[in-house]
Formats: C-alpha cells, structure tokens, sequence
C-alpha cells in the first residue's frame, strides 16, 4: 500500500477518515480524488455525504474525473454526480462540465433518469437553449409514446387487476406473494415495463412543462 493510500476510507462507515481528509494540506489530497469519487457509487454508504462535503472543496480539481465517469455510463454514478455533488455549484464549475452533459443528454436512461437531469441541469445554468432542451425532450417523449402504445386496452386491464390482486395480498395473504408473482410472471414483467414508461413519461412532460413555464 502506497503511503498515500493510508488516508484513505477503510470502509463505508470511516466517517473518521474522512473528517481526517478534511484537515489535511490540497497536496495530500489531490492523488486521492479519484478513489474517493468512487465512494460515490451508492449514496446509501454512511460516508457518502461527508465526501462530497469534502470533494466540494477541490471542485476544478475533480472536474476532468467527473467528465471521465459521465463518460462511462454508469447511470447510478453519475445521478449522484448530477444529484449530490454539482447540484449547488455555481455556474462558473458547471459550464466546464456542459460538454459532458450534453452528451448525456441525449441518452435515454428510463430507470435513473440521468439524461433528463443533465438537461435540468443544463437549463438551470442556460447552458442549454430551450428549443434545444425542448427538442431534445420532444424525441424522448415520442420514443415513449411509442413504447406505451404498443400496449392494448386488455393488458392495461389485466395490469389493473394484477395490482388490485397485490394489494390485496399485501394486506390479507402476504404469504401468498411468492404463488402470486410466480404464477404471473410473464405478465408482471410487461407490467413492470409499461409503469416504467408511465413514469418517464410524467417526469419528462413535468421536465417540458417547466422548460416552457419557468419560475
């Protein structure tokens, strides 16, 4: 182990080294970015707030590390990047990063959202002009209009019963659950599917509406 390394979190309840981290000379810390980018993986880890307090301090230090893990496509990552880390940075840090972010923007990523929140992200700072924001937004929009009209009135109603069926095995049979998703799992996946892309659907039309309607 490098002398470095020592400073480093153990584990992800070191909340002691990373108050240590705090008090230490920028020449210490700066090898160090990258590894502790990477407690930022799971913001559900004890120390996760503690270092973006931390690395909030080295903001033009970490900025080509962010544009490397944007990079990667690790939508986890990167929506607490979007979320926790650059949220509060003043305009000034965040344009540095708009490159990135554009090119995130334009990906589709139905379960974390990251794309629509590198466009608010964009928007919030006008790095980004609205019709491209709202372009951008529209061929989302239509690219799930798609998905959910594949989708027949039947199976929107086999997908109602299902969930009344759920709920009411939640509050009566929780047992029964297991028999439950087993005996239907074929069409719970669709059901699965078709809410996914209800939900994104009413998070980017919530997204356009405050694009075209700003406060």
């Amino acid at each position: 182990m490098q002398m470095k390394d020592t400073f480093l979190p153990k584990n992800k309840h070191d909340i002691e080294s990373v108050e240590a981290l705090s008090g230490l000379e920028r020449s210490l810390v700066l090898p160090l970015l990258p590894k502790l980018l990477e407690w930022l993986q799971d913001f559900n880890w004890p120390i996760a707030s503690g270092i973006v307090d931390l690395l909030s301090k080295y903001k033009n230090e970490i900025i080509p590390h962010i544009e490397e893990i944007l990079s990667m496509h690790d939508m986890i990552w990167s929506y607490n990047i979007l979320t926790y880390l650059i949220q509060d940075w003043d305009t000034e840090y965040v344009s540095v990063l708009s490159s990135s972010l554009r090119e995130l923007a334009q990906t589709m990523d139905y379960d974390e959202g990251t794309d629509l929140l590198a466009i608010e992200t964009l928007w919030s700072h006008r790095l980004i002009e609205k019709n491209v924001a709202a372009g951008l937004l529209a061929g989302k929009l239509s690219e799930i209009e798609e998905g959910l009209q594949s989708f027949t009135l039947e199976q929107k109603a086999v997908f109602s019963d299902l969930e009344d069926e759920r709920l009411r095995l939640l509050h009566t049979n929780v047992e029964g659950i297991g028999s439950f998703v087993e005996l239907n799992n074929e069409v719970l996946h669709q059901k699965h599917h078709y809410e996914r892309l209800l939900r994104r659907y009413k998070e980017i039309e919530v997204l356009i509406n405050s694009i075209a309607d700003p406060a």
